[in-house]
């Protein structure tokens, strides 16, 4: 299943994948998050990263944001060996 947050997902494309999809219009509660991470920790949902940049290419992170580009999320990499 194709879940967004920020806006309704593309039903085509969902169902490209054999999936379905679905928009969670509502802000999440820190239960929702929690699961969330929890999901992702032991592998039950995957998620799309396209790029990690580190700090330092902030811009360039978001000049690829901005043209949408980009398949899957854009990160910074916030670790103590980020440069």
């Amino acid at each position: 299943m194709l879940v967004r947050i920020q806006q309704p997902p593309s039903q085509t494309q969902a169902e490209s994948h054999g999936d379905t999809a679905t928009f969670n219009a509502k802000f999440p509660i820190p239960e929702d998050l929690r699961k969330i991470v929890e999901l992702v920790a032991n592998g039950t949902i995957k998620t799309a990263i396209d790029r990690i940049y580190p700090p330092s290419e902030a811009a360039e992170a978001l000049k690829r944001s901005e043209r949408r580009h980009g398949h899957g999320r854009i990160l910074l990499s916030v670790t103590s060996d980020s440069k």
